[in-house]
């Protein structure tokens, strides 16, 4: 996915999508704060959304989103601003199925539903590490694993 940008991918039912390299976020906080999808909820965005009905995600334990987090934990130094995109949002959706994946440095939330029925979520690893963060204060706020 070389270059690639992703807003949202809105196919309503069966679902199948197979990521065994990591999506990507870039490092151009501008971009994400004024291209993110808005989400009402405490002036939250989105950078990516998946809704629909009988969704199958398997990452095969390689595959998953590294949010490149570092760089907005580093631009926030523990003082968290609007317009952080949540990277991985499941809106709308049922019959879900997540298997063998991970979140790397999610900007905020790292896995978000609203709205979802008969989720079911296996091997999840997320994991936010501010490696700028002076010793003994946490600069990573708000990158909860899962927010709902």
């Amino acid at each position: 996915m070389d270059g690639a940008t992703l807003h949202a991918f809105d196919t309503p039912y069966h679902v199948q999508l197979t990521e065994t390299s990591p999506l990507q976020f870039s490092d151009d906080l501008d971009y994400w704060r004024n291209h993110s999808y808005p989400v009402a909820f405490q002036n939250h965005a989105a950078g990516f959304v998946i809704t629909g009905r009988n969704i199958t995600i398997d990452g095969y334990g390689t595959g998953g989103i590294d949010g490149n987090g570092n760089v907005w934990y580093t631009a926030e130094a523990g003082n968290t601003q609007p317009g952080r995109s949540m990277p991985f949002v499941f809106w709308n959706v049922s019959d879900v199925h997540v298997d063998n994946f991970y979140v790397k440095d999610p900007q905020l939330w790292a896995l978000n539903i609203m709205n979802g029925t008969n989720m079911q979520f296996n091997n999840i690893t997320c994991n936010a590490t501010a490696v700028d963060a002076p010793y003994g204060e946490n600069w990573v706020q708000n990158t909860d694993g899962f927010g709902n």
